[in-house]
């Protein structure tokens, strides 16, 4: 029996294609707390024959999320995976956030396994339950003449406080031998993401978006009815603001107070000059002595 611990570890960047960051199988009394990991495949994975895994506080990137399968390739027998906890995992822009895969015609247990408090930020499927995993890519010839019955057994397996969002789908589930699976407190929203794979993984099936709220057309505006008062009001403004303005234009003609030197003053108010004067220049008129009575 060899107890495993990994802490404050940040392992591979965009790794290549079918490396898992972090492989579990036929181990026991294994800890992963406190670490990154960016991988091309599945950035942590449980196998056969696995039991008393604690994996806490981690950040995973891109890869396929974490999965426990997958389980009874090829009819293999009595495959177990036990006391499996997963808790504050953070996955960004991963294929998944967590799976389970089984194949068709395989035999074991996984029990007591839990998913707790995951953040999804745009990652494609939410969560997936796959009892009828079988990739070409692992079997070619298709698994037609596989037992589709027969199948490992889940037993108590939580999915619990999932926030966050997808790209494609929240959940896929298919279950052929579940019991006490289940799911609390999911919250995920769909949004949309730029950098979308080529295809979509097994099992998954795009949903359309969501139809943007209509918007209510809008109300037609009558015209404004303008009252008899105010049309009266408004024509002796204007005729107010037109005398005042004959005013001013009346007033510039005669002389200005306010001139500056050099500035030739305007003609007297008769009209003409003076002998005597300059051009330009008035003469004040003479007074006028009142006569004794």
């Amino acid at each position: 029996k060899v107890r495993v611990q990994v802490d404050d570890m940040r392992l591979a960047d965009n790794g290549p294609h079918n490396t898992d960051a972090i492989s579990i199988i036929a181990s026991s009394d294994v800890s992963v707390t406190e670490s990154s990991f960016e991988s091309g495949d599945d950035n942590i994975v449980i196998k056969e024959s696995t039991q008393d895994v604690f994996v806490s506080d981690v950040i995973l990137s891109r890869g396929k999320g974490i999965s426990i399968g997958s389980l009874g390739e090829r009819a293999a027998n009595r495959q177990v995976v036990n006391n499996i906890f997963f808790s504050n995992v953070t996955l960004h822009q991963s294929f998944y956030g967590a799976r389970i895969k089984t194949w068709r015609g395989g035999s074991g247990i996984v029990r007591n396994v839990t998913f707790e408090n995951f953040v999804l930020d745009r990652v494609i499927v939410g969560f997936i339950v796959d009892q009828d995993y079988c990739p070409l890519s692992q079997r070619p010839e298709g698994c037609a003449d596989l037992n589709e019955e027969q199948a490992i057994r889940l037993e108590d397996v939580n999915f619990r406080a999932f926030t966050g969002s997808y790209t494609s789908q929240e959940r896929s589930i298919a279950c052929r031998h579940c019991w006490q699976v289940n799911f609390q407190d999911i919250d995920l929203r769909w949004v949309t993401n730029d950098r979308a794979p080529p295809t979509l993984p097994r099992g998954a099936r795009r949903e359309a978006p969501p139809a943007p709220p209509r918007a209510a057309p809008p109300s037609p505006q009558l015209p404004r009815r303008r009252s008899a008062g105010s049309s009266a009001a408004s024509s002796a403004s204007s005729a107010t603001a037109a005398a005042t303005a004959d005013a001013d234009a009346k007033s510039g003609r005669g002389e200005s107070a306010s001139a500056g030197p050099g500035a030739s003053p305007g003609p007297s108010r008769h009209g003409r000059s003076h002998p005597g004067q300059g051009p330009g220049q008035t003469r004040p008129l003479p007074r006028h002595k009142a006569k004794p009575r």
